[in-house]
């Protein structure tokens, strides 16, 4: 048995898969396999694959979770670090993934975020956004899948990613192993390089999704609170909301000329900027472009909106099909 297996899973992903494999397979820590989970990728992903030294496991597209569960499935390792294929890691990144797992009380250990393509500025918005969030954090309440760790024997215990979630299948596990009163350790000095989506459109779309997913996960988890979507996200969602809803008092008017007409919109949009103040200054002190990050953010939580509506939909649908069918 080795000590560690790497189960990296890619989708569509042979314009990347080389760089990532090429990272991982030059580690300063002997002891480890690589396994690459194809999950269904239709341009030729798994013959670029076929290339290295790793074993390959193909399968029909069944999304994330799956495919980190098939790659647990066939993997020898004591411990396992999940990574998508699109990232790439420095040559210690796996030493120090799994060395925190010696801690009967780590339950989980997640990488360290940077970006693998910072000439674009939709990526670069997108970075300066999860870097804020992790920055001052050690010990987190919730999980990134693009890079984290665990301990095989507490992974087959956990009962593994649950498949039928699309998106936040990584925070459904991480969830658990809080119940169960384990920890998750942020690892600073095991960073990974992602390539972040350099479309507005595909960001936006993500976020929407993921939010659509996240408001069904949190009504079987009942956390309505992480350090991922702490309160604020929660006030940020309603004055956006207010402002949307307030915009047909400008539109009514040819000419709105009365301040009363108007200040419902222009009290929603000024605390929505208010409440992403703490990001922009942060951000802009470390580039003064990165002022932009005020309308990128209000975009994303606007996504986040229509997301969370299409989510809410799906729960009241579902309901009602349940009803109907008793």
């Amino acid at each position: 048995m080795v000590k560690v297996s790497v189960v990296v899973i890619a989708y569509n992903l042979a314009d990347k898969i080389a760089a990532c494999l090429g990272s991982i397979l030059h580690q300063d820590f002997s002891d480890y396999e690589v396994i690459v989970v194809d999950d269904g990728s239709v341009n030729g992903t798994a013959e670029k694959v076929n290339s290295y030294p790793v074993r390959l496991v193909k399968q029909r597209n069944q999304g994330r979770g799956a495919a980190r569960n098939a790659g647990a499935r066939v993997s020898r390792g004591e411990m396992i670090v999940f990574l998508d294929g699109d990232c790439i890691v420095g040559r210690d990144f796996v030493r120090k993934m799994v060395l925190p797992l010696q801690n009967p009380k780590i339950g989980m250990t997640q990488g360290y975020i940077d970006i693998a393509n910072p000439e674009n500025l939709i990526a670069r918005l997108s970075f300066m956004r999860a870097r804020h969030m992790f920055k001052d954090l050690q010990y987190l309440d919730f999980a990134w899948g693009a890079a984290m760790g665990m301990k095989r024997n507490l992974f087959e215990r956990m009962g593994g990613f649950n498949d039928s979630i699309k998106f936040g299948e990584e925070d459904d596990l991480a969830y658990r192993l809080l119940d169960a009163a384990y920890m998750i350790y942020l690892v600073k000095e095991a960073r990974f390089f992602n390539h972040f989506t350099e479309s507005l459109w595909k960001h936006l779309s993500r976020h929407a999704k993921t939010a659509r997913w996240m408001v069904r996960l949190l009504r079987v988890t009942r956390r309505y609170t992480t350090q991922h979507f702490p309160l604020v996200k929660y006030f940020q969602l309603l004055v956006h909301a207010l402002a949307i809803l307030s915009l047909p008092l400008l539109l009514l008017e040819e000419i709105p000329l009365l301040i009363a007409e108007e200040l419902p919109f222009l009290v929603s949009l000024s605390a929505s900027v208010i409440s992403h103040l703490r990001l922009a200054c942060w951000a802009i002190k470390k580039d003064v472009r990165y002022v932009l990050i005020i309308p990128f953010e209000f975009l994303t939580v606007i996504s986040w909106l229509v997301g969370s509506a299409m989510g809410l939909g799906d729960v009241v649908l579902r309901s009602n099909l349940r009803k109907a069918n008793s």
